[in-house]
């Protein structure tokens, strides 16, 4: 859904770029799916569930979230058993499913109060909204927002960069601001 990208894009404005993960757009070239998704839900607090019209797949008199190896069951069935931040969007008109609509290992998301998504004239205030969530939900987890101007000293891990930059973004309380190197894309440090 294209609505999801302009809400990824408000989203990594918000609580910067290397916070926020999309499965169709990070997952290397090549990378097992399945265990990419793994490996990002355990480094993940917060996970928005984007539903719409056509959210089970359903096609032929059977729906795509009843298999066994469905990606989107899987991932939800992970982030439930982990107890996260779980944020369902509705979009595009999209009414939150029934837990009877739901396979049982992932019925406890119908319990979930959704988050509508305009996708014409009110986005912005309903993106604002999804914001306004989402920040209370990174207090809750331990995320903190850091108003950084323009004058931080940097030092790329990789090539040995030294230099300013400007960052803004979040950041857990214990760790220090991570950024990329102007140079070479290495992940580097705010002094």
């Amino acid at each position: 859904m294209a609505i999801t990208g302009r809400l990824c894009d408000r989203l990594r404005a918000a609580f910067g770029r290397d916070n926020v993960f999309l499965d169709i757009d990070n997952i290397p070239y090549g990378a097992d799916f399945v265990e990419h998704i793994e490996l990002t839900l355990k480094q993940c607090d917060i996970v928005l569930v984007m539903i719409g019209p056509n959210w089970r797949g359903e096609m032929k008199g059977k729906c795509r979230i009843d298999e066994e190896n469905d990606f989107v069951r899987n991932e939800l069935r992970t982030a439930l058993s982990r107890s996260m931040e779980i944020l369902p969007i509705l979009v595009a008109g999209a009414r939150m499913p029934s837990s009877e609509e739901m396979p049982e290992n992932i019925r406890s998301l119908a319990r979930r109060n959704a988050a509508p998504l305009d996708i014409g004239r009110h986005f912005d205030r309903d993106a604002e909204k999804i914001l306004f969530v989402m920040r209370d939900m990174a207090g809750k987890v331990g995320f903190t927002v850091s108003h950084w101007s323009s004058d931080i000293e940097f030092r790329c891990r990789r090539c040995g960069y030294q230099g300013w930059i400007e960052k803004l973004g979040w950041f857990r309380d214990h760790e220090r601001p991570p950024t990329r190197c102007p140079q070479c894309g290495g992940k580097g440090y705010a002094e």
